[in-house]
């Protein structure tokens, strides 16, 4: 896939001709599959593995609105960017209201969460639920829910892996399936659980969120994606004259 639209796009010489380096935010196998026989075999002297991008802070302060004492737990939905995330959220806000479960529910939607799917959610309360369209740290949220629902964006994965909370993974399968073969990827690695989109429902989704409420939290990873990609830059920028 990635050959053919580089090639109508005339990619493989710009990336010849335009670029110093090439910084692959991913491991060293992912690096690998992208020199040995893949797009960048022709330029490899330029490309560099800095590894994945991702910050974790130190929980500071409580949700808002979350009960103090005996709290319950708490179950964070986000759909990234949000632009193809309402499916993913109807379908978590039918499983609440159709279960009613002991949880508090906090949906982050996303800026480009489709509006008219908005309006619809504002008619939609329940006790223990909150909706948001965007929160400024959601590194530090993650971090303190005890089980997480999202799609399976770059970014967003990182700041799970990050977390070191358990997590149920429902990835887009159009127009590409890059969101599929990251959470395939780390399902087999046993961080997370996915669930196809096209076998998504209530019942699928809550199942794979109760499963998880009493797992215990693994080691959160540590990326220094953009730490390593910092220095890159500044030996580049420092080197010129």
């Amino acid at each position: 896939t990635i050959r053919r639209e580089w090639e109508r796009a005339g990619a493989y010489q710009a990336v010849a001709e335009l670029f110093d380096e090439i910084w692959v935010f991913g491991d060293s196998n992912d690096t690998e599959t992208l020199i040995d026989g893949g797009p960048l075999a022709q330029v490899a002297s330029k490309v560099h593995s800095c590894g994945r991008i991702g910050h974790l802070e130190a929980p500071s302060s409580p949700w808002p609105g979350s009960p103090s004492g005996d709290q319950k737990p708490v179950v964070l939905v986000t759909g990234g960017g949000g632009r193809d995330a309402a499916p993913l959220v109807r379908t978590y806000m039918d499983a609440v209201s159709f279960f009613r479960p002991a949880v508090t529910s906090h949906v982050v939607l996303g800026p480009d969460f489709p509006p008219n799917d908005r309006a619809r959610l504002a008619f939609t309360t329940r006790e223990g639920l909150t909706v948001a369209d965007f929160v400024p740290d959601l590194p530090d949220r993650l971090a303190r829910s005890s089980v997480i629902v999202s799609m399976a964006g770059y970014n967003t994965v990182c700041e799970i892996l990050a977390s070191g909370r358990p997590a149920v993974l429902v990835p887009r399968i159009t127009p590409r399936e890059e969101q599929l073969l990251r959470a395939r990827r780390w399902q087999r690695d046993g961080r997370i659980r996915m669930i196809d989109p096209r076998e998504l429902s209530p019942q699928a989704l809550w199942t794979a969120v109760e499963q998880l409420l009493d797992a215990p939290p693994v080691a959160g990873r540590e990326f220094h994606g953009g730490q390593v990609a910092a220095c890159r830059a500044a030996a580049l920028l420092g080197g010129r004259t």
